[in-house]
């Protein structure tokens, strides 16, 4: 498998063209190209979410349905090919499709659609049959003979999905991962499943939650579920939870997530985890090299963003703290609750050498004299404790 990602190398005008994988790579010139990973990615993504057109060349072309208010996620994957590395990728509504507009793409990635009239899955059709490759979220029944599965004519809600190890789902985590998204369930009918659908952690249903289809010259991916609208609910929680409370004091953002995340996957980041197999796929599928930027600076494996919380603790914490970060030439931002330490001249001194220091706001619930109650306001500032 050949898949790939840019890194910028040095203050050279060069980039550096390696598989997904790093295990080789080769080199092209590119005069024009900033010296840094950052001006790469500012160079080609240099225009609003809104309206992403690009030149000649685009090897994705992003279909969206403005028709459909039950699930408005579709212009999302555009969020999620840009931080999966995809910056160049041209935008349609399914309304202005044909089969023209379809045949100067490698891949095309269909975000969920309201309802497939008879004439756009025969084009649909004829464009994967003719070797083009199809990507579809949540997409309508009518389309199911072309992914090669038959619905079940039912859902699985907020259930599970786990990637199948092997093939196009090698090297990813097998666990249940959480779907914050109805997911059409449905049998195969020729079709092969990357990843089942589970009704909860430890219960699979007999039905995928991705599948492959090989359709005449091309191949035809069905997501059941609509990955863009799972990836928003699993990282900002759903709109119905708004105002929900865990119980303990003080209102925090984490009562949005309290009985919503199953703590079985905390340590494994969801949302990313399924944003890497559409990557893979989109990678996978297409039949030549398409370009695919790297996720961090220097082609560096991990990148640690470091935080901490200070509640009213003694200077010497922050300078014990900040020693043995500054060892590795570390930076740390600090969110400090209300408190005699540190003093201002210390944040002055450790903001120069590069550190940072912020508020920890904390807001809770204020019951008048009449009894009722007021909400949380997040412009109040809790104690030295954190919780006045």
């Amino acid at each position: 498998m050949a898949s790939y990602g840019f890194e910028a190398n040095g203050c050279e005008d060069e980039v550096k063209l390696g598989t997904w994988f790093r295990g080789w790579e080769f080199q092209m010139r590119l005069g024009i190209v900033g010296c840094t990973l950052l001006g790469l990615v500012v160079a080609l993504t240099t225009v609003g979410p809104a309206a992403h057109v690009v030149g000649a060349g685009s090897s994705i072309l992003l279909v969206t349905d403005s028709a459909n208010t039950t699930d408005p996620f579709g212009p999302y994957l555009g969020e999620v090919l840009r931080a999966e590395g995809f910056p160049t990728f041209a935008t349609a509504d399914l309304a202005s499709i044909t089969g023209p507009s379809l045949a100067t793409y490698a891949v095309v990635i269909l975000g969920p659609a309201s309802a497939i009239s008879p004439s756009l899955v025969s084009t649909l059709t004829a464009y994967v049959q003719g070797g083009g490759k199809l990507i579809a979220m949540h997409p309508p029944a009518a389309l199911a003979s072309l992914f090669g599965v038959t619905p079940v004519g039912s859902t699985t809600n907020e259930g599970y999905m786990a990637i199948i190890g092997g093939g196009l789902g090698g090297n990813f985590n097998t666990t249940p991962l959480q779907v914050h998204a109805p997911a059409d369930n449905y049998t195969l009918s020729g079709a092969t499943a990357v990843a089942k659908l589970y009704s909860s952690f430890a219960a699979a249903t007999p039905y995928p939650a991705v599948t492959l289809m090989a359709n005449g010259q091309g191949q035809a991916m069905l997501w059941a579920y609509d990955l863009a609208q799972s990836v928003v609910y699993t990282r900002q929680s759903q709109p119905s939870r708004v105002g929900l409370h865990a119980g303990t004091n003080g209102y925090r953002t984490t009562d949005l997530f309290a009985g919503y995340v199953d703590l079985n996957d905390v340590p494994i980041p969801q949302a990313d985890e399924q944003q890497r197999l559409l990557a893979k796929a989109v990678l996978t599928m297409s039949a030549a090299p398409m370009p695919h930027l790297w996720y961090f600076p220097q082609n560096a494996g991990t990148v640690l963003v470091l935080t901490g919380d200070a509640h009213g603790n003694p200077t010497s914490y922050y300078t014990n703290e900040l020693t043995s970060i500054e060892k590795f030439g570390g930076h740390i931002t600090f969110y400090a609750a209300q408190a005699s330490q540190p003093s201002a001249s210390d944040v002055a001194s450790w903001t120069q050498a590069g550190q940072a220091m912020g508020i920890h706001p904390y807001a809770n619930q204020v019951t008048l004299p009449d009894g009722s109650q007021v909400p949380p306001s997040t412009t109040s500032c809790g104690t030295s404790d954190g919780n006045g």
